[in-house]
């Protein structure tokens, strides 16, 4: 794993001063293999491991300005404030700042205010990704982000004036581990084939109305419809059997402007653009039974709808091999739509390039032809 988190750009916005008061999200993304890389710590401080409680009784409290002042180093620390706030509709992975209690550790800035030797400190730069810092040549920044440490590095007399430590890949892997791992095509705990009517009208309610087999749900900022099924596994995704308890699919509608950006989805979703209306896009999971619905406005996509479906694990699991098929023949129907769509749309394109060539020959022609008149 690793943290897209720009620390050259850190040190030009701010290169003396470390006055940031909440930490944004660091987004662990890379891939972790060196799994027995031990964390870096100052002072037996550790991120995600220490608490406020731990400084505070080395330490003591920090001065006005949020610093602690000790020998040679100006530290910041920065503390969980608790689980993070994100939309419900969010599908990004977990992320292990989010997941620890509150007055965890996160991260420990140290600003070096007499400058010390790399040998001093046993650094070998080769073993550290390095970023130039461009307005304050010849500076750069040399980041472990398998064990936690990033240090600014004055190359001119190879000086460290700069120290952060962060997570580990280690401890943030340790961390999202101890979490209950929830369905990945749930919707608040709600799993098609997995939930039943009960477990729904617990958590939302009785329903509001109804639509044929759906049922409506309304909650304060979406909509919620919920289909049921006596026998899920006969659900063919158009014409459900008389509705009795198992969830067989989830239709969430916000009613506030959700963007699909922010729902951080990943590689397993398809992007399918439909040909009418044109500014009408799906992205489609068929893996965990997910597709979104969203309306392009402007530079932007706006989430219409999300729908959760069964995931093909849960459906081989508790169906068996007609459903298996079934999903097969289900999904090449979706990739030949998502061809057909693609193609009308080319089509539409090229028709329209010629046309609009040959408006302009022929606006060109009108312009030499001689006025006669």
């Amino acid at each position: 794993m690793m943290f897209s988190y720009n620390y050259a750009a850190r040190r030009l916005w701010n290169a003396n001063v470390l006055l940031v008061k909440n930490l944004p999200a660091l987004m662990l993304s890379l891939a972790f293999c060196a799994g027995l890389a031990e964390a870096k710590e100052w002072r037996s401080i550790i991120p995600l491991r220490s608490t406020r409680g731990d400084v505070e009784r080395l330490f003591g409290k920090p001065n006005q300005l949020g610093h602690y002042q000790i020998q040679n180093e100006k530290v910041s620390i920065w503390y969980s404030e608790g689980a993070c706030k994100s939309s419900p509709e969010s599908l990004a992975k977990a992320n292990c700042e989010c997941l620890v209690a509150k007055d965890t550790v996160l991260r420990i800035a140290v600003t070096l205010d007499s400058p010390i030797k790399i040998s001093e400190l046993g650094i070998d730069k080769k073993k550290y990704e390095r970023t130039p810092i461009e307005a304050y040549q010849p500076s750069a920044t040399y980041a472990d982000f398998v064990e936690g440490v990033v240090y600014t590095i004055r190359e001119s007399d190879d000086k460290v004036t700069f120290i952060d430590y962060l997570p580990s890949a280690r401890d943030c892997d340790r961390v999202i581990g101890n979490q209950t791992i929830a369905a990945s095509n749930g919707w608040r705990g709600i799993v098609p084939l997995r939930s039943t009517r009960g477990e729904v009208e617990r958590m939302l309610g009785p329903h509001k109305t109804s639509v044929g087999e759906i049922y409506v749900y309304d909650i304060a900022d979406r909509r919620v419809d919920i289909s049921y099924a006596s026998d899920p596994c006969a659900f063919n995704g158009r014409n459900p059997p008389r509705s009795t308890d198992v969830v067989i699919k989830i239709i969430v509608s916000p009613r506030r402007s959700v963007l699909v950006r922010d729902l951080g989805l990943d590689r397993k979703y398809s992007r399918i653009q439909s040909d009418h209306p044109e500014n009408w896009v799906q992205y489609v999971n068929s893996t965990d039974g997910i597709t979104i619905e969203a309306i392009r406005r402007d530079e932007c996509e706006e989430v219409v709808s999300i729908i959760y479906e069964p995931s093909e694990k849960d459906r081989d699991a508790r169906c068996g091999p007609r459903a298996q098929n079934n999903a097969r023949s289900f999904r090449t129907a979706n990739f030949a739509h998502a061809n057909l769509s693609k193609y009308r749309t080319t089509v539409q394109k090229r028709r329209r390039k010629v046309y609009e060539l040959a408006r302009k020959h022929f606006l060109i022609a009108l312009t030499l032809v001689p006025n006669r008149g």
